[in-house]
């Protein structure tokens, strides 16, 4: 996970031009969301002087679509410095898949932008009914799509926006007082599938190899998995 951070540490130093937190508000962000995961701050630092000459090369994010199992697919995000070189390392794993490859796919798939935040301290005597009816009117306000209260306890809740609003929306939900835990561009399968026990065992080996490959940030597909059980 700390390698993932440093990825997006890098990019958001790359695409914000500072790598002072005060003056990168995405570089601030992704800060927050690695100390709430307990990555040392050392690293931080480091990973902030490794990455501050900007004439070192540059990540590029792409995005490419999988298939598996003859029915199964998937759309892979990737951060990396050589995209020929991150395609060739997962040919081999494709490999060992049956029915795994390259494939087209984009369309089955809605691409939506999604912030994660905290609710503001203001809301933390709320219901939940009335903190789900609270933040709506915040994402109505802001111009959000929907919105869904993924823990209540902690009052986090998901916003899902146009992918472009992002920062916007981030910016706008923050002068609300919410706290951003996560932001990014997901996925979301127009229709699921199914799977035998055996098969989400395969597919789930699969996603597992994939990211073990530098570079691979996110991988989404068209499985509906079964809730584990606590």
């Amino acid at each position: 996970m700390f390698m993932r951070y440093a990825r997006q540490m890098r990019l958001a130093i790359q695409e914000g031009g500072s790598t002072d937190p005060k003056f990168n508000t995405q570089l601030r962000q992704i800060i927050d969301q690695a100390l709430k995961n307990k990555m040392p701050n050392s690293t931080i630092q480091n990973v902030i002087k490794k990455y501050s000459d900007p004439n070192q090369t540059k990540l590029i994010k792409f995005v490419q679509d999988y298939k598996a199992l003859g029915k199964v697919h998937m759309v892979a995000v990737f951060l990396t410095e050589n995209v020929a070189g991150t395609k060739q390392n997962l040919q081999p794993i494709m490999k060992k898949f049956p029915g795994a490859g390259v494939t087209d796919c984009r369309s089955l798939f809605d691409e939506r932008g999604i912030v994660q935040a905290t609710a503001p301290e203001k809301m933390n005597s709320l219901e939940e009914t009335s903190l789900e009816e609270a933040c709506t009117e915040d994402a109505i306000e802001c111009g959000a799509e929907e919105i869904e209260i993924a823990d209540f306890e902690s009052k986090i809740v998901n916003f899902m926006c146009n992918p472009v609003e992002i920062e916007r929306f981030k910016r706008e939900l923050t002068q609300k007082g919410y706290s951003i835990d996560f932001a990014g561009i997901v996925f979301i399968p127009k229709q699921t599938i199914t799977l035998s026990p055996s098969e989400i065992e395969t597919m789930e080996r699969l996603k597992a190899k994939m990211k073990e490959i530098e570079g691979v940030e996110e991988i989404f597909d068209n499985v509906e998995y079964p809730e584990k059980s606590a």
